[in-house]
């Protein structure tokens, strides 16, 4: 019975800490998955596959959204700076993805101050020269393809793979306003 008891316990605290590693583990690893060969020819002696890399979730880090006044905008406690998230120059993201390739880069863009009172809305707390900034959260998503032929009945190793597509999906947007 004393057994049981401490049996029951260790059970527990080991549950705990394995769902928090496999937990952890599994969100933030990056992941890989391959297709199917595809034939793209007629004679069917030539074949693409794609490589779809899941990077971890990246921040950009905090920068300025354009249309602001080079020493910001005057704002009194409480009054709200409005912004679009679209338009904007884009952030240059750089995302390693191995294969020979080393790095690809993305065009996160960053937003532009919204006139009146259109878009996202961000509060002052205090008086003063204020200038927004942006730091977005991101989930990149980098497709590879790789060809193959087939020689005297016998299929090539896989080639080298080349960027296909690039996109990303944005996770989460933490505006701030900056005192300057």
């Amino acid at each position: 019975m004393k057994y049981k008891k401490y049996l029951m316990g260790f059970l527990f605290v080991f549950s705990i800490l394995f769902t928090t590693i496999v937990g952890t583990s599994n969100v933030l690893a990056d992941t890989t998955s391959y297709s199917g060969a595809y034939n793209y020819d007629n004679t069917g002696n030539k074949q693409y596959r794609f490589i779809t890399i899941v990077k971890s979730t990246q921040w950009t880090g905090n920068h300025y959204v354009s249309g602001q006044p080079t020493k910001g905008t005057y704002l009194k406690n409480g009054d709200m700076l409005y912004y679009s998230e679209s338009g904007g120059p884009n952030y240059s993201l750089s995302v390693g993805v191995g294969y020979k390739i080393g790095s690809v880069s993305l065009g996160i863009p960053l937003g532009k101050i919204s006139n009146g009172t259109f878009g996202i809305g961000v509060r002052a707390t205090g008086k003063g020269y204020y200038k927004l900034a942006l730091n977005k959260q991101v989930k990149p998503t980098i497709m590879l393809i790789q060809y193959r032929t087939k020689q005297n009945g016998k299929w090539s190793s896989w080639g080298e793979p080349s960027v296909y597509s690039k996109k990303y999906q944005t996770v989460r947007i933490k505006p701030a306003l900056i005192k300057q």
